[in-house]
């Protein structure tokens, strides 16, 4: 008789137990419109992002004094992160209406819920009622005599959710679309970058120069007309602040208040103000700390960076000459100067070994400037290969296959020691560093994307530079001083020449030609860059300035030519030639030009006077 008992207990508690779950997992079916005095709130419009936080409340003592304080600091983190939220007021309540409206202006939706609810949220006897939905409308949380949550973590632990990951855009992505408060309600970023090329000027609300700063930002979108909006972002702000604003300085561009998460993911750790550029097609094009608003045709060159004039340089190039010819690889050819200038050291493969080694060639230079190899040596017999070697101080640094997996390793050109620098089951390859070995950036796998890494001389201090869906690879480190490193990316869209500083900051796109960019490498002084591109074709070698704007082709070959590198006296440029399937080590004279001055004129010119 008990047996029977406690089963049918047990019957009943799964019973209640099934119900509690169908109403958790219910979906809703909200209606189209909800009314919110004046305003008509379209309730499906909330829904779509990955949580929807729904406080519905009565008129009690806590509502004003401790519920519309927190749904205010709960308000200032939404805006974006795939969450949404919204207050309901339950009853006829006009006086409770009109202030939590003017409360909550701008930061969050106010609608009225009828006597009970919304309806399909029924909220019964209860005071109050703590709903998330999903983004089809299901209930995932309900609560009753829930206090208004003031942030987005502490709404979603009761339910035991985890928040949305908040991800720090760069350059390149296509820009996060947030919806931020505003004066009459959220300011939609996506609707703006729909629209077309969208600036976005980011400051504090203590920024000294604000005022001025925004009336700046109003003149330029002026100016811009049909060419791009603009909008003003201000972090700490309220709603109040920014109607003074609207008023005073007679604006039209639209102001908004930057949400906590709209912080992690549009400004992260950069000091502000902070100016985002957005393309017409979406994709970020610049991101500049400390940044003022900038001039009309700063802007321009900002926004139609694909279509901006290139200025010729103002160089020209020598005949070709041939250093060595015939070479075999397996991977591809890549070579670097000694300190010294007098040295080369390459890769290619040798028949003996079956593997991929290293070489050192010495070259001169005649009387006419013609470079020349005078002895070539072999520097590793491995068996296995050793690839793109970069040379730093007394080391040259390259990625071998010795260890059994491609890792980095480091060579003394005065003593001869082999130093193994990283050891995992990732890929570490191209290594390139300054003039004194001093750091060390490499591509890696590690994350199973290739993004770059930094490393001391000896493989310690390893950090991640860049952290990206799309591929960087091919790093080339400065060593004019200012630590800036070149790499090929293809977060554009395409793979193109991009610069970033050692510490993350600094990121610009170089190029924007058509087809493919790759294998960039500095000069001396860090003014020009050299680079592969198959804009005409083939692979042909390219010259640009360090600000993108100025370009020069270097060769025109049938080959594909690739690894281009500057002579330490920026004299020449040296890179390899592929036809047939093997690869000639060339160079080509470079100088630069005397503008005016040519022929008879440059030898009167030099002449000494009589």
């Amino acid at each position: 008789m008990y047996k029977k008992i406690i089963q049918q207990i047990l019957l009943c508690i799964l019973w209640l137990l099934f119900l509690n779950l169908a109403m958790a997992t219910a979906q809703v079916n909200p209606p189209e419109l909800l009314n919110s005095g004046a305003e008509e709130v379209p309730l499906n419009s909330l829904l779509g992002k990955d949580y929807t936080i729904i406080f519905l409340s009565r008129a009690t003592p806590e509502l004003t004094s401790r519920d519309i304080p927190n749904l205010r600091s709960l308000a200032m983190e939404l805006g974006g992160g795939g969450i949404n939220g919204f207050f309901v007021l339950v009853g006829e309540l006009p006086r409770v209406i009109d202030k939590a409206s003017l409360a909550l202006k701008g930061l969050l939706p106010v609608v009225v819920g009828g006597k009970k609810g919304l309806g399909f949220l029924d909220i019964g006897s209860a005071n109050s009622s703590l709903v998330i939905l999903d983004k089809d409308g299901n209930q995932l949380f309900r609560q009753d005599e829930a206090v208004a949550p003031a942030n987005v973590e502490s709404a979603l632990a009761l339910a035991g959710l985890t928040p949305p990951p908040v991800r720090l855009i760069q350059v390149g992505e296509i820009v996060p679309t947030f919806d931020l408060p505003g004066i009459t309600g959220r300011v939609p970023m996506g609707d703006m970058v729909k629209r077309g090329a969208t600036i976005f000027y980011i400051v504090d609300v203590k920024w000294e120069r604000l005022t001025e700063d925004i009336q700046r930002m109003q003149f330029l979108a002026d100016d811009l007309f049909d060419q791009a909006s603009a909008a003003v972002l201000i972090y700490g702000g309220e709603v109040a602040e920014l109607q003074k604003l609207t008023e005073a300085l007679n604006l039209t561009i639209p102001l908004a208040i930057l949400t906590e998460v709209a912080k992690k993911s549009l400004v992260g750790d950069e000091p502000l103000p902070l100016l985002i550029v957005v393309n017409n097609q979406g994709r970020v094009t610049q991101i500049s700390s400390y940044a003022s608003p900038p001039g009309m045709e700063q802007a321009l060159s900002y926004i139609n960076l694909e279509k901006r004039e290139l200025k010729p340089m103002s160089v020209e190039f020598g005949e070709k000459g041939v250093l060595i010819s015939g070479m075999e690889s397996k991977w591809i050819p890549r070579a670097c100067f000694t300190s010294d200038g007098l040295f080369l050291v390459y890769n290619a493969y040798s028949a003996d070994t079956d593997s991929e080694e290293l070489w050192l060639a010495k070259l001169s230079q005649n009387d006419a400037g013609d470079y020349l190899v005078d002895k070539l040596k072999r520097l590793t017999y491995n068996q296995t290969d050793d690839l793109s070697p970069w040379i730093g101080g007394s080391w040259f640094f390259f990625n071998s296959m010795r260890s059994g997996n491609m890792d980095l390793w480091s060579y003394n050109l005065q003593t001869g020691d082999f130093v193994q620098l990283t050891s995992d089951n990732s890929y570490q390859e191209f290594p390139s560093c300054p003039g004194d070995g001093s750091e060390l950036v490499f591509q890696s796998n590690a994350d199973g994307n290739w993004d770059l890494w930094l490393c001391g001389p000896f493989g310690r201090n390893v950090i991640r530079l860049t952290d990206h869906w799309a591929a960087d690879y091919h790093p080339a480190y400065s060593s004019d001083g200012t630590r800036r490193i070149a790499f090929c990316s293809e977060r554009g869209g395409s793979p193109d020449v991009w610069v970033v500083g050692w510490d993350g900051r600094g990121l610009i796109q170089l190029t924007f030609q058509s087809g493919r960019e790759d294998f960039p490498s500095w000069n001396s002084d860090g003014t020009r860059l050299v680079y592969s591109s198959d804009v005409s074709g083939n692979m042909d070698i390219w010259m640009v300035s360090d600000d993108g704007l100025s370009v020069a082709q270097v060769s025109n070959d049938s080959g594909d030519e690739l690894c281009p590198i500057f002579s330490p006296k920026n004299d020449a440029v040296f890179y390899f030639e592929k036809n047939s399937g093997k690869y000639d080590l060339v160079y080509v004279p470079v100088k630069e030009k005397v503008e005016g001055i040519t022929g008879l004129e440059e030898e009167k010119h030099n002449s000494p006077k009589n």
